[in-house]
C-alpha cells in the first residue's frame, strides 16, 4: 500500500519514481519520474556523457536480473576524471511536501581512482539531485550520493562498499532543502578515472 503522504525517488530494480500528492483527506498522486524502471531504454531520459575516456551508457538485462537496469562504463580516462549516465529534468516544487525519500538499488563494480577524488564527488556509481532555491548560491544546489569500493574519503555523502554487490540504499532526504525550493533535475551516473557500475 501507497503512502501518499510521501515523495518517494525509487531507482534501479524497483524502477525509478517520483510519487507527488497533496495535503488533505484525499490527496491526488502523480508519478513524476518517467520511465523509471528503463523498461523502454532511455525513454524520457537524456544521456549525460563527455568525449573524455571511452565512456559507456547503455540499458542492458543481466542474466541473474530479468529487469532492465542502467550500466555505466568509461575506460581509456588517462587519469582525467569525468563522468557519464542519465539526466531527466522533473521541475518539482517542494512546497507542501511531508517526507521526501529517496531509494536506490545499486550495483558498483569497480573504480581506478583511489578513493572519492579531490572534489569528493567521483564513485563508479551514484545519484545526483539538482535543486534550485534563491537561498543558495548562485540559485543552484547539486545533492549528491555516492558509492565507492576502495580508497579514502573525507565526504559524508560517500559511502565505501563491497565491490560488484548489490545494495540497497534509502535516505529521509525531506530536511535536506528548505520547502521554497524546486528539484530541477535528477542523475543517475558514474565519475571518476575508470569505473563501473548499474542502478
Amino acid at each position: 500500500m501507497i503512502n501518499t503522504n510521501k515523495y518517494i525517488i525509487t531507482l534501479g530494480f524497483l524502477s525509478v519514481f517520483l510519487l507527488v500528492s497533496g495535503c488533505g483527506h484525499n490527496p491526488k498522486v502523480a508519478d513524476v519520474v518517467q520511465n523509471g524502471d528503463f523498461s523502454e531504454g532511455f525513454k524520457s531520459w537524456d544521456i549525460n556523457k563527455t568525449e573524455k575516456g571511452l565512456n559507456v551508457v547503455e540499458v542492458v538485462s543481466l542474466d541473474e536480473d530479468k529487469n532492465q537496469l542502467l550500466h555505466v562504463k568509461r575506460t581509456n580516462s588517462g587519469a582525467d576524471g569525468t563522468y557519464c549516465g542519465v539526466f531527466q529534468r522533473l521541475d518539482l516544487p517542494l512546497k507542501g511536501i511531508r517526507n521526501l525519500v529517496l531509494e536506490a538499488r545499486l550495483r558498483p563494480v569497480s573504480h581506478t581512482l583511489r578513493g572519492t577524488g579531490r572534489y569528493g564527488g567521483e564513485a563508479p556509481i551514484g545519484i545526483r539531485l539538482r535543486v534550485e532555491d534563491a537561498s543558495f548560491p548562485k540559485g543552484l544546489k547539486l545533492w549528491d550520493v555516492g558509492f565507492y569500493t576502495h580508497g579514502n574519503n573525507q565526504y559524508p555523502h560517500m559511502q565505501l562498499v563491497e565491490a560488484d554487490k548489490w545494495l540497497q540504499f534509502k535516505k529521509d532526504i525531506t530536511k535536506e532543502f528548505p520547502s521554497t525550493a524546486t528539484i530541477q533535475a535528477i542523475q543517475v551516473i558514474g565519475s571518476g578515472w575508470d569505473f563501473e557500475g548499474y542502478a
